[in-house]
């Protein structure tokens, strides 16, 4: 193991540093940098193969293009918070650089920065940085995840180009230009995480992305101005979203849960998902509303609209999903199923009960509903047929009137002619002689 200690005094170094000892260069396997260096210039350690580790101090603010170009050996380095800018091809074909860390303050990463780092196995773009420069973690084939943060307005060409382990990319909001070839030829990017978007069309702005899956984080709006935060999945190749998959904030839902028994008795419960609520427990904040009627807890149930049976409490987190997916309202009232056995025979004849009379409902609505459809599509089947006759009585009849009136038309010529013929032979009798 060679360490080398660079003389403490300088400000700034490059790879001439090197000149008076050209057999050794490929044999330093540590490099020490005093405090008095503020630029590591251009190539500084060029042909250091076996440089494993080094230690950049915080006096240094600018590391100058190809600075460690090739060191093949390199597994980590932690750049200080006084850099501010991070040149071209600085670490291009470090092949062992598993480790990245940059602190503060850097405003640039500059073309081709990571190029060919072929072990760096993830990344973290500092929320300094506005840009991703062409070719910054070109070939970066271990490359699984990149954190790209809300400062970044563009993607400039081929700035992932052959990350071929690249699974899942970060895109924000902030995002306005990205290259067509960025993420070019990187068969293991599946997925692309756009984060809280404005509306359900923000996930389509980038064309060349649209042939992956898309998420995002969206304001979802409900009935009655209500509305929710969910998580919606656009499929590849789609630009319509499925159902949301979860609500990651449903305070927007300020409409209270409706209940009503068989009896006609209603009451709404508020503050359901409000973010102040007294109690994470449906029927504890209905009892809380209304202690006369629900403050027995035990005694009653809830029957969703649609549902085969009564539910003894609700999970607010998956009703707020069932809300955003339309499965329920809050615009008709949830069935209040009471326990007690003196009630219609007890609970179990009770909700069978209300089983029967749903039931019964949606068939007779059912009914209702195919008979307006038959009388619908009978009604424009008449008026297909009568088009359809219209126009066939309407193409018959002009025929027979172009007939008609060619028949006419020639009998009249003919009579005209003939008399023209009369006329003449009167006009110009023939002489004999």
């Amino acid at each position: 193991m060679v360490n080398f200690d660079i003389p403490d005094g300088i400000q700034t170094f490059d790879g001439n540093l090197f000149n008076n000892q050209p057999n050794q260069i490929n044999k330093i396997t540590s490099a020490t940098i005093p405090n008095s260096v503020t630029v590591i210039g251009e190539e500084a350690f060029v042909g250091c193969s076996s440089l494993v580790t080094v230690t950049i101090p915080k006096s240094v603010t600018e590391i100058k293009k190809g600075a460690f170009k090739g060191c093949s050996s390199l597994a980590e380095v932690t750049i200080p918070e006084s850099v501010t800018v991070i040149n071209e091809e600085t670490f291009a074909g470090c092949s062992s650089l598993v480790t990245v860390v940059i602190l503060g303050s850097v405003t640039e990463i500059k073309k081709g920065a990571f190029v060919g780092c072929v072990s760096l196995a993830a990344a973290v773009i500092p929320g300094s940085v506005t840009v991703v420069e062409r070719g910054t973690f070109a070939g970066c084939s271990s490359l699984v995840t990149v954190v790209i943060p809300g400062s970044v307005t563009e993607i400039k060409e081929e700035a992932f180009t052959y990350c071929e382990s690249l699974k899942e990319v970060t895109i924000p909001s902030s995002v306005k230009v990205l290259d067509d070839s960025a993420f070019m030829n990187c068969p293991a990017l599946q997925a692309v995480e756009y984060g809280r978007v404005a509306d359900l069309v923000a996930p389509n702005r980038f064309p060349v992305l649209n042939g992956l899956a898309r998420t995002a984080t969206v304001e979802h709006p409900l009935e009655a101005g209500d509305s929710c935060v969910v998580r919606r999945t656009w499929p590849a190749n789609e630009v319509e979203p499925d159902q949301p998959t979860k609500v990651v904030d449903a305070t927007g839902i300020v409409s209270p849960i409706p209940l009503k028994d068989l009896g006609g008795n209603e009451y709404l419960v508020h503050g359901c998902w409000a973010a102040d609520r007294p109690t994470a427990d449906f029927k504890d904040l209905a009892a809380a509303q209304h202690p006369e009627a629900l403050g027995d807890t035990p005694s009653w149930a809830v029957m969703l609209p649609n549902a085969e049976g009564a539910v003894d409490t609700l999970d607010f987190a998956a009703v707020a999903l069932m809300l955003a997916r339309g499965e329920v309202s809050l615009a008709e009232p949830w069935l209040l199923v009471w326990k007690d056995a003196a009630v219609d025979g007890g609970f179990k004849k009770n909700v069978l009960a209300t089983q029967k009379k749903l039931k019964k409902s949606k068939k007779k609505t059912a009914k209702k509903t195919t008979k307006k459809s038959k009388k619908k599509t009978a009604r424009k089947t008449a008026r297909k047929t009568a088009r359809k006759t219209a126009k066939k009585t309407a193409r018959k009849t002009t025929k027979k009137t172009a007939k008609k009136t060619a028949r006419k038309t020639a009998k009249k010529t003919a009579r005209k002619t003939a008399r023209k013929k009369v006329n003449k032979s009167v006009k110009y009798p023939h002489h004999r002689r």
